[in-house]
């Protein structure tokens, strides 16, 4: 296990579903890995998204397997969604589950002003929390209280895999969300006010909805080209308009500027969900987005993880780097970074301190070059960088299995740095493993 100690006092911006939160004070934040906490029960769980509640604390999404340990009250074998409440120091407060009786997965949440929250994700279910799904999995988006209890459950799809990732608070009270559509199952439906377009998208298709606070559609729109395209996140800008990221194997329709056989993919939609602009971003390989933020210049940074080696990627590291690109108000490239060493590493989200300071936080396989350590088949990784993306210093933590980091957060009140994720090990140095996998919560000051 690596640590790494620095010294700085900095003002960090918490990374939330409020894209204008406050700024506050860190001291002396040193980098000590002060708890790695593995929460769940004897089978599989994930962590996927954590946020700072107005009241202290946190909330977290995922997905669990587990009918025991921190998730007791289930009684289906499949995945659910869950809902976990914990104390400032990552104490689990108490836990919710939501689904039915097939696969239901959880990846995005936000707290309302009410103190309850909206949570995101997609389902196969027919039954229990999940209203009938047309198809293999749709999008599903429900409303819970602040004691867990649900509201209102919506789900949108077609007879595809129709998936939704990211759930985002609007300016005018309601939401935005996105995910990917297939749309050759949907027969080109899915793009209300839109005429069909099936004899010309096909395959997946970047899939966005407005919604208002009730979940009732205000619009929803695809955009793409005639092969896979899929998005993971989006922002609502400080324009109003919504910026989204993905990756894009399309060269035509939609996407006029492809670059290599996946590209990252960036679209800015308008607040009635018309296409502003567009672009793509990488090389001649596989490039894909997974965050995005806007910084406090209006820019853009986007992180994720590329395999090419040319066009917009320069000093590659190895086989997949993580990827951290900057883009003007209008997506013109500006900055470009590779992190890693020669095995497989990727960049998953990003946060921002003052004087454009940058979290990123991903996992990673290689022994060399940004991550000379690695305790098993993937680590998960915290880099600290500078404004013009110049590494300060790198954190790393493992056992001998796979784990994963999905997610990074910097709270309001200067508690430090806390990154969740999956853990498959067993021989972990700071806690023990409880099941098959772990929601990891890994905490840096």
């Amino acid at each position: 296990m690596k640590k790494i100690i620095f010294t700085s006092a900095i003002l960090l911006w918490a990374c939330s579903s409020d894209p204008y939160s406050t700024v506050n004070l860190i001291t002396n934040f040193s980098g000590t890995l002060v708890d790695i906490k593995l929460i769940g029960g004897s089978d599989e769980e994930v962590g996927r998204e954590l946020i700072e509640l107005r009241q202290g604390g946190f909330a977290m999404i995922g997905s669990t397997k587990s009918k025991d340990g921190d998730f007791g009250e289930r009684s289906t074998d499949n995945w659910d969604l869950f809902l976990m409440k914990l104390d400032q120091q990552g104490e689990v407060i108490w836990t919710r589950t939501y689904g039915g009786s097939a696969e239901d997965f959880g990846f995005s949440l936000l707290e309302t002003p009410s103190e309850g929250f909206v949570l995101m994700g997609y389902s196969s279910s027919q039954d229990g929390d999940v209203p009938p799904t047309k198809g293999y999995h749709d999008n599903w988006i429900i409303k819970v209280d602040a004691a867990g209890e649900l509201l209102w459950k919506k789900s949108l799809g077609y007879s595809g895999h129709d998936h939704a990732y990211n759930v985002i608070a609007t300016q005018d009270g309601g939401y935005f969300f996105n995910g990917f559509l297939d749309v050759t199952a949907s027969n080109g439906f899915g793009n209300s006010g839109k005429s069909s377009q099936a004899g010309r998208h096909g395959v997946g298709e970047f899939w966005c909805h407005k919604v208002d606070t009730h979940g009732n559609i205000q619009w929803q729109r695809y955009f793409g080209g005639t092969n896979n395209d899929k998005s993971y996140d989006a922002i609502e800008t400080q324009e109003g308009n919504f910026l989204v990221v993905g990756t894009s194997e399309s060269d035509d329709l939609d996407v006029k500027n492809p670059k290599g056989s996946y590209d990252i993919w960036v679209v800015m939609i308008s607040p009635t969900g018309e296409m502003l602009w567009e672009n793509s971003y990488g090389g001649s390989l596989v490039d894909e987005a997974s965050k995005v933020i806007q910084d406090f210049n209006g820019n853009y940074r986007i992180i994720g993880n590329t395999h090419s080696e040319d066009m917009d990627v320069s000093n590659p590291k190895g086989m997949s780097d993580a990827w951290q690109i900057t883009l003007d108000p209008m997506g013109k490239l500006i900055e470009s970074h590779n992190y890693g060493g020669s095995e497989f590493d990727k960049g998953t989200a990003i946060a921002e301190g003052t004087g454009g300071s940058l979290f990123i936080t991903g996992f990673s396989r290689s022994l060399d070059g940004d991550f000379r350590e690695n305790m098993g088949e993937n680590d998960i990784f915290l880099l600290y960088l500078t404004a013009d993306g110049s590494e300060k210093s790198t954190f790393s933590w493992g056992g001998e299995d796979q784990d994963f980091a999905y997610d990074v957060l910097i709270p309001n009140n200067g508690g430090g740095v806390f990154v969740v994720g999956q853990s498959f090990s067993k021989n972990t140095t700071f806690t023990k493993n409880k099941g098959k996998s772990d929601i990891l919560l890994a905490h840096w000051r």
